[in-house]
């Protein structure tokens, strides 16, 4: 395996929703290349990470010099990216993710990533904006020509081009391949980077409503609003534990949490007026000051659901800041 490291100069992001749901961490862009689509019978033959401080980026590759490389490329790959605060990828939550934990698993690698926020450009694009109809696909490159960034790619070819060439480079051994191979795996995190201000054309808030939101050590990966009660599940990042509450004038909220399998429930009764379904603040947190800044937010109320529209900006501010509460709350029962 060859370890690859580039540093560059790259300005850096600053965008006030990933500021808000990130809480000022640095991503980790990530991208592979591999043999095939499926990983029961593909392999990985390189990996990318991008981080980035101050406007200076390094990339890190990881590459099979051969097949037998892949476990040390995976071992490698992952223990990088678990000293990161979130990933950033295109269509990783479909394909990259997946596959390197399959292969993982398959050579009996430790997966720990599960707790790892995955930001899918792909997913929030696809799902929460109207790019579909103006541009003739949502591939990676056609966001970059809609953010302007597309003359910055160096590299001429396709994912799939790089599969042949790198079977190519293990035949002949040829080093211009492999550097093609790698220009091209460089220039996807590099790119990916900077069309991450795609956000700001997106309904953002309902895409992390979707894809989850994490706070202090509770991931919600599940957001509903059901007969009249908003309930959140996900599962503990650390510390999980076997813990039952039910409604109290401290906290008017059912939770329940186990420890193996890893989960938690939350079930918070809401009130409906009118075409408005809302919940007291009052009886869930100590102190509502942040979120009075927030439209919904009526006097010490939060309206989730206004004429079936949901307000996923409150209501994600609203969990961000119910689980910063929650372990102080259950230390002191």
């Amino acid at each position: 395996m060859k370890t690859i490291i580039d540093k560059i100069k790259l300005e850096k992001v600053n965008n006030k929703l990933l500021e808000q749901y990130f809480n000022h961490g640095e991503p980790a862009v990530f991208d592979i290349e591999t043999t095939g689509l499926s990983p029961a019978f593909a392999k990985i033959i390189l990996t990318a990470i991008l981080t980035v401080e101050d406007d200076n980026a390094t990339i890190t590759q990881y590459f099979a010099e051969t097949l037998d490389d892949e476990k040390e490329v995976i071992e490698k790959t992952l223990e990088h990216l678990a000293s990161s605060d979130y990933l950033v990828t295109y269509n990783g939550r479909s394909f990259d993710l997946p596959f390197i934990k399959q292969r993982a698993i398959a050579l009996g690698i430790p997966w720990e990533l599960e707790n790892k926020f995955n930001l899918d450009l792909y997913v929030a694009v696809k799902g929460f904006s109207t790019l579909d109809k103006t541009l003739p696909n949502l591939k990676q490159k056609s966001i970059e020509k809609f953010m302007g960034v597309a003359s910055t790619r160096d590299d001429e070819i396709s994912g799939g081009e790089s599969v042949n060439m790198y079977n190519e480079y293990l035949r002949t051994g040829n080093e211009a391949l492999k550097e093609k191979i790698l220009l091209h795996n460089h220039d996807d995190v590099v790119q990916l980077y900077k069309i991450l201000p795609v956000i700001n054309y997106i309904d953002f808030h309902s895409a992390m409503g979707s894809m989850g939101i994490i706070s202090g050590e509770f991931f919600v990966t599940k957001l509903r609003i059901l007969n009249n009660q908003l309930i959140l599940e996900g599962r503990k990042t650390i510390n999980a534990q076997n813990y039952i509450c039910f409604p109290s004038d401290e906290i008017a909220a059912h939770i329940e949490m186990s420890q193996s399998p890893n989960k938690f429930s939350v079930s918070i009764n809401a009130e409906r007026a009118q075409e408005a379904t809302y919940i007291d603040l009052e009886q869930l947190l100590p102190n509502a000051q942040k979120l009075e800044k927030y439209p919904s937010y009526v006097n010490g109320y939060l309206i989730l659901k206004n004429k079936e529209v949901i307000d996923y900006m409150s209501i994600n501010a609203f969990i961000m800041e119910f689980f910063s509460y929650l372990p102080e709350y259950i230390s002191r029962r």
